[in-house]
């Protein structure tokens, strides 16, 4: 049984339509073309306090 690499991409851009993003996206889908396994993890949209910083938080009144 062949094992497939896993790739775990991360993008922690703070501007929507990022090019950084776009281009994590690219390189992404090339290696997912090639047999790998692949996962795009934005830091964005996990809505961590230090990647919002325009809303308020318990942390961060």
């Amino acid at each position: 049984m062949e094992r497939k690499i896993k790739i775990v991409g991360l993008g922690g851009s703070l501007r929507e339509n990022s090019t950084s993003l776009n281009a994590l996206e690219i390189a992404l889908n090339g290696a997912m073309g090639q047999g790998a396994e692949t996962h795009l993890l934005d830091l964005y949209k996990l809505e961590l306090p230090m990647y919002r910083p325009e809303e308020k938080t318990m942390l961060h009144p």
